[in-house]
């Protein structure tokens, strides 16, 4: 199922120095939702199209998902191009980065399209809430946006350790088969949209 954004607001959380971006979805006008995007990234080798995740041991997550798995992925962040201070970057840019800065990887930013989206609804965040700032913006779930992409090459460039992730660090590519039942019903749906879209 599809959500749609009706409202996008940014939230300056002077603590950690940054911008950050909530939303709310029709169908869930009560909350904010913070917003993300992450990245499914594929790859042939040898003719078997893989796809790029980091498996691990089942753990709850603040998404208030049980995963064995994580893929790139991370909050909007503030567009530093923009006259407009308070303008939320590209959505797929978010995605791009996040994939050298977590993964190592560069994708082909041409081959990058939107797969679909999801939503994570949770009441108790506990450490993933706006400190100190005002109660209407404690968001109280995830908005999420998957994009897809092929891998282009590795990533040879510095990354800061705060924008670091050493479990998705960890991950590699797998034969869709191998993985497709472990992944969540969206990530499902994004590699087959993938392989709709190349005749796979």
């Amino acid at each position: 199922m599809e959500n749609t954004i009706i409202q996008v607001d940014h939230v300056y959380r002077r603590n950690h120095k940054e911008c950050i971006f909530v939303c709310k979805v029709k169908g869930h006008e009560d909350r904010y939702l913070k917003c993300r995007s992450e990245v499914l990234i594929f790859h042939v080798d040898d003719g078997i199209l893989k796809v790029f995740i980091s498996k691990h041991k089942k753990e709850v997550c603040c998404m208030g998902t049980d995963l064995y798995y994580t893929v790139p992925g991370g909050a909007w962040n503030k567009d530093k191009h923009r006259h407009h201070k308070t303008r939320e970057e590209k959505h797929h840019i978010t995605a791009y980065k996040e994939a050298k800065e977590e993964a190592y990887i560069v994708v082909d930013k041409a081959s990058m399209l939107l797969a679909g989206n999801y939503i994570r609804l949770k009441d108790d965040l506990g450490n993933c809430g706006l400190h100190g700032s005002k109660g209407e913006y404690r968001w109280k779930g995830y908005y999420t946006e998957i994009f897809v992409a092929i891998y282009k090459e590795s990533y040879k460039g510095h990354v800061p350790k705060n924008e670091q992730d050493h479990k998705i660090k960890k991950g590699e590519f797998f034969p869709i088969d191998e993985v497709y039942n472990i992944l969540c019903k969206e990530h499902q749906a994004a590699i087959d949209f993938y392989r709709e879209v190349h005749n796979l």
